[in-house]
């Protein structure tokens, strides 16, 4: 005589399914809970580590102490908004190039967005500088600000973009290396006269900061229309990525399945085209060229979430904005205890500095695979 001895083991398959099916969702949510506290403890550090002392100002009975410690939190306040816009506009633009090009390295600055930016706000400026009609007449003075400059970096950062994508066309189908150098190559153009216009108009330049500036170098003194205009529109452009996640997940697959499954490509492709130069524009005139945010940020959350781009973006964004925080503050606790060891004021260094060293190795990681690949 036989057992059944298998009916018990056949149900559990189903009573497991859906602990199993819901691990997914309930990981997620660990994650960007992890990320969003991370990023909360960032912000945090950032109020507390300033450039001249560590710790909140004391509360004071003397007016002009007081001041003074309003002025240090303000300062540290508004470094803090600043590193919170640009993190997420770069991040988040990354993602929104790399599901345009369908290449995993692209980003703002490996692209030339931004550079292309920065070479339209230095026109911008120079364009100021040298027309009569702008100089003579008060509102054009005041238009001249954060609007027009803000014009004009979106416009560098569109025409870069369109040259990249123009030139990297092979008989239609994108070339991913062809891509990458045509960036880098055209990046190198713009940073050449961004430094040439600042040359060309005086001893002092456009800017006498150009260094730092170039290699992304957060500025307190940016005024409140340029920071709100510059946060306003970030929230705006990462709203509209949100709403059209789906069809970037859709994006992923080929032209004809895409189109099958009802995402019109065209449309898709001009909005994310439009995002993420506006987008790394924002950042560009908050805080200049600032290097591989777009790169690192979406790889990470790709590794922890997956890729599906809802989670993506929201993901990004907090990291983006997490890592820019954590470089000023980092740069803040740096510049203390250079002063406190050696006695030298070294000052802020710019962040691109960080992102580059963090960055650099990130990119030729991602990029060794390819390099021997004669399909690409």
């Amino acid at each position: 005589m036989t057992t059944q001895t298998t009916q018990p083991q056949s149900n559990q398959p189903l009573q497991d399914a859906p602990a199993i099916a819901a691990t997914p969702a309930t990981r997620t949510w660990i994650v960007l809970s992890l990320l969003t506290l991370m990023l909360a403890l960032t912000a945090f550090l950032r109020l507390y580590v300033g450039s001249s002392s560590i710790g909140f100002p004391p509360d004071t009975s003397t007016p002009q102490a007081q001041q003074l410690a309003d002025y240090i939190m303000q300062t540290r306040l508004t470094r803090l908004y600043i590193g919170l816009i640009i993190g997420a506009a770069l991040a988040v633009s990354g993602v929104a190039l790399q599901a345009l090009l369908r290449n995993p390295l692209a980003e703002p600055y490996i692209l030339g967005l931004s550079t292309g930016a920065g070479l339209g706000l230095f026109l911008t400026l120079f364009l100021v500088n040298y027309t009569t009609l702008i100089a003579t007449t008060p509102l054009l003075q005041e238009l001249s600000g954060a609007l027009v400059n803000s014009l004009g970096a979106l416009a560098g950062a569109s025409a870069s973009m369109l040259i990249v994508y123009l030139a990297s066309r092979r008989r239609g189908i994108i070339d991913p290396l062809g891509l990458l150098l045509t960036g880098v190559v055209l990046s190198t153009i713009n940073g050449a006269l961004i430094m040439l216009a600042n040359y060309i108009n005086g001893p002092a330049g456009l800017r006498a900061d150009i260094a730092q500036w170039m290699m992304g170098n957060i500025n307190s003194a940016v005024t409140t229309p340029l920071l709100l205009t510059a946060a306003t529109v970030t929230i705006l452009g990462f709203l509209l990525l949100l709403l059209y996640a789906r069809h970037m997940d859709i994006a992923t697959l080929s032209d004809i399945e895409a189109q099958s499954l009802g995402v019109n490509l065209r449309i898709l492709r001009i909005i994310l085209f439009f995002v993420s130069s506006v987008l790394a524009a924002c950042a560009v005139t908050l805080a200049g060229p600032i290097a591989f945010v777009g790169l690192i940020c979406p790889h990470i959350v790709r590794m922890l979430l997956g890729p599906k781009h809802l989670t993506l973006l929201i993901g990004s964004a907090i990291t983006g904005a997490a890592l820019i925080v954590a470089a000023d503050t980092f740069s803040a606790y740096l510049k203390i205890q250079v002063e406190i060891s050696f006695g030298y004021n070294m000052g802020l260094l710019p962040i691109g500095i960080f992102t580059a060293l963090l960055g650099g190795p990130v990119f030729l990681y991602i990029l060794h695979p390819k390099l021997g690949r004669t399909d690409a």
